[in-house]
């Protein structure tokens, strides 16, 4: 018995008592480190009991892998032979003169089935049966037929049998996310992982729009199950045994668009549960037991459940439940930044990562209700539409059945009217009176020559805006929205199919979406009547063009009131032109450093004429003077 050995007999001493039978004369030395006592007659299993009544934490493992995979005696004692071989130098030169000439370090398969005493069919088993299936051992790749080529462990699960856990490139553990969740969603937490014990290879879907609450979800049902996630990928998956010596629960993420089927690789995970992390637009083929999961927008009780779980008094977590509707990802990330932020509105806009990649967010300000100028009409418009969001969730309660059966929460509003009439600026004051963000949808980013990739594009942003309870902007909207044409190619049928889609998407819209035109006419009609408010934007007359030349000049001039009186009398802008005059004559002020004049307005006003390819009017002379 050599310096290096056990202390109580082991499966790789085992097995090194078969190969004394092979070994030339004389034994090299170090070969064997049990070697007292015959063979046992009632062959390896018997011996693998008795050695598995006190196993060493190493052969312990081994034989809880030989349980999970159902590989035979011969490929246990190989694997404990291929553990020694790559951690032990001194053992694997001894190998390699035992096998001589061939001279490997690494155990052959042709000595191993010899020691054995297997047939072919024990030779195949040894390099394809459940220890190399499950990643435990690994076929050489020798130049060499079957029986001249090596069993080798892999690094990782040299590490993992040995008890050395790592880092491995196949799996990224997945840090904790503090993410709290509704007591209905605690309740299925712990319902699926139940469930995913019942059954060997069982797989969970979770589908949701807001990715850290996906994998929040994903890692809390882990640590309930007392195992460890990791972010695998399905292309070059973890070695099963490798996950189960680490009691890993495997997820995989899936990025899919609408229409789009992705397989689940049926090698993938098949002696494992696995988690499958998704948004809401796609398919998961699976012919395994499948569950899926899908969280989101929570209702009101819920959410006031969940903020006072973040500490909050009872009374603030109804005001910020009522006000905010939002799932628990969302509320977790306004929690966090409620900390440092002493308004809720300023928190609620850092709510929204996934919307950043999609869309921009607009500048939030606190907009006075004097910088809205309207007529009586459209501002009683505009409160509807925020007494409408406001409501949304609760309005269809004690109403008809043949409302409540479809009603969606959704808000979609329409603004038209002429470029400057104070659309954008409408859509602001609303945002800002609600206390939620302002996204503006670039439309160009969206749209894509790529078949798919336009609807794609579009339901990830409408996902992402209802989770964490966004307003979106779609500004000249009938550039998306546009009516149908007549097909007279395959173009033509590609871009009814794409209207088609977005008119079903924005109808099953649960967020708030405002969208704005030039000219309604330029709508498709059925999207027309998908709309719960058009809003019209008239050009201003005298009155309002007096308030908005007010409005803009503030205090810092030396225009009269007759000034004021001839500039809104005698010139038809709209309210964008007047904030570009007032602009242009500011910046000749300033370089002087002085109030606006006469002067200025007179040349500002030239330039946005000449830009509009307008007249210079008569009343110039007048105001110049």
């Amino acid at each position: 018995m050599n310096a290096r050995a056990e202390t109580r007999p082991s499966l790789a001493g085992l097995a090194e008592r078969y190969l004394l039978a092979l070994a030339p004369s004389p034994v090299p030395a170090g070969i064997a480190n049990d070697t007292s006592g015959p063979l046992d007659p009632t062959g390896l299993g018997g011996q693998i009991a008795a050695i598995a009544r006190n196993p060493s934490q190493r052969d312990s493992r081994l034989l809880a892998l030989q349980s999970a995979f159902g590989f035979g005696d011969p490929e246990l004692l190989a694997a404990a032979l291929a553990y020694r071989v790559e951690t032990d130098p001194y053992f694997a030169h001894q190998i390699a003169r035992f096998q001589e000439p061939l001279g490997k370090g690494h155990i052959l398969i042709g000595f191993l089935a010899s020691a054995f005493g297997l047939d072919d069919a024990g030779i195949l088993e040894l390099a394809g049966g459940g220890a190399v299936a499950s990643g435990l051992l690994d076929v050489g790749t020798e130049d060499a037929v079957l029986c001249e080529r090596g069993l080798v462990m892999p690094q990782a699960m040299l590490a993992a049998v040995g008890g050395h856990p790592r880092k491995e490139s196949f799996a990224n553990p997945l840090d904790p996310l503090s993410v709290k969740f509704a007591p209905a969603q605690r309740d299925q937490m712990a319902d699926l992982s139940t469930w995913l014990s019942g059954g060997t290879g069982r797989v969970l879907h979770v589908a949701n729009a807001d990715r850290e609450e996906a994998l929040a979800f994903a890692h809390q049902l882990a640590a309930r199950r007392q195992e460890e996630p990791v972010v695998i990928d399905s292309a070059a998956p973890a070695p099963p045994a490798w996950l189960h010596l680490r009691r890993a629960l495997p997820i995989i993420s899936v990025d899919l668009g609408v229409g789009e089927h992705w397989s689940f690789p049926q090698q993938v995970c098949a002696h494992t549960p696995c988690i499958i992390v998704s948004g809401l637009d796609g398919k998961i083929d699976c012919a395994r037991p499948i569950r899926t999961w899908q969280g989101g927008a929570l209702d009101c009780h819920e959410r006031e459940q969940v903020w006072q779980d973040w500490g909050y008094p009872a009374a603030e977590a109804v005001s910020l439940a009522n006000r905010y509707r939002q799932g628990a990802g969302a509320i977790a990330r306004a929690a966090r930044s409620m900390e440092s932020q002493a308004d809720p509105g300023c928190a609620i806009a850092h709510t929204t990562p996934a919307l950043d990649l999609l869309a921009q967010r607009c500048k939030s300000a606190d907009i006075p209700e004097d910088a809205l100028i309207a007529t009586p009409d459209l501002r009683d418009s505009l409160r509807q539409v925020e007494q409408r969001i406001l409501l949304r969730e609760r309005l269809s309660d004690n109403l008809g059945p043949a409302l409540t059966a479809r009603y969606r929460p959704g808000v979609r509003a329409l603004f038209t009217g002429e470029s400057g009439t104070g659309k954008t600026l409408a859509a602001s004051w609303l945002s800002a009176r609600l206390g939620l963000p302002l996204y503006r949808v670039d439309m160009a980013a969206l749209s894509s020559k790529w078949i798919g990739e336009t609807e794609k594009n579009l339901s990830q942003l409408l996902s992402a805006a209802e989770t964490s309870d966004a307003i979106l902007f779609f500004d000249e909207a009938d550039a998306l929205f546009g009516s149908r044409t007549d097909v007279s190619d395959s173009n033509d049928r590609h871009a009814n199919a794409q209207t088609n889609f977005l008119l079903q998407r924005i109808e099953d819209f649960e967020g708030i979406a405002l969208l704005t035109t030039n000219s309604r006419d330029r709508f498709d009609s059925a999207f027309v009547r998908r709309l719960d408010a058009i809003l019209e934007f008239p050009l201003p007359d005298a009155a309002a063009r007096r308030q908005l030349w007010l409005s803009h000049l503030g205090d810092h001039h030396s225009l009269t009131g007759a000034d004021i009186d001839i500039l809104a009398r005698e010139l038809d802008l709209a309210g964008g032109h007047i904030r570009n005059v007032v602009l242009g004559a500011a910046i000749r002020a300033r370089i002087e450093e002085r109030a606006i004049n006469r002067a200025d307005l007179f040349s500002a006003i030239a330039d946005e004429l000449e830009k509009l390819g307008r007249a210079t009017p008569e009343i110039f002379p007048t105001l110049e003077s």
